[in-house]
């Protein structure tokens, strides 16, 4: 729940830089982008950090990607560089929208290495140790 909610704040900040335009609304922008990736990439990396009391656990072998946020991103980058001009807050969105697949492309390569943890058995419940989805 913390991540969506600093999610939805970057977002927020993002717009707000746009509509106020002020010399600083480029770094402003690239920092709030920047801070975009970082929050989904701990969003998914939180997994390592949980720990559960169990009976048993069963290691993940992979992770799957979601081909749901590809398609999403590409769509929007279609619409938005379709348009006569792109602006600097188009783009910006199109790189906030691309944080998700790039993250799971990350995340895929992290999991073939690490292989966590991810499915503990606690006397007759099932714990399954994912990324809280939106």
């Amino acid at each position: 729940m913390k991540y969506n909610i600093a999610l939805i704040a970057l977002i927020l900040i993002l717009i707000i830089g746009h509509v106020f335009y002020s010399f600083y609304t480029l770094f402003l922008g690239i920092l709030t982008v920047g801070l975009v990736y970082l929050t989904v990439f701990l969003w998914e990396f939180s997994i390592f950090k949980q720990d559960f009391y169990f009976d048993k656990k069963n290691r993940s072998q992979r992770k799957t990607i979601d081909f749901y946020n590809i398609l999403i991103a590409i769509i929007w980058t279609l619409i938005y560089t379709t348009q006569d001009s792109v602006s600097e807050f188009e783009i910006l969105m199109i790189v906030c929208f691309w944080s998700l697949p790039f993250t799971d492309l990350l995340m895929w390569q992290i999991y073939k290495a690490k292989k966590p943890y991810t499915i503990f058995i606690k006397d007759d419940k099932l714990i399954i140790n994912k990324r809280i989805t939106i």
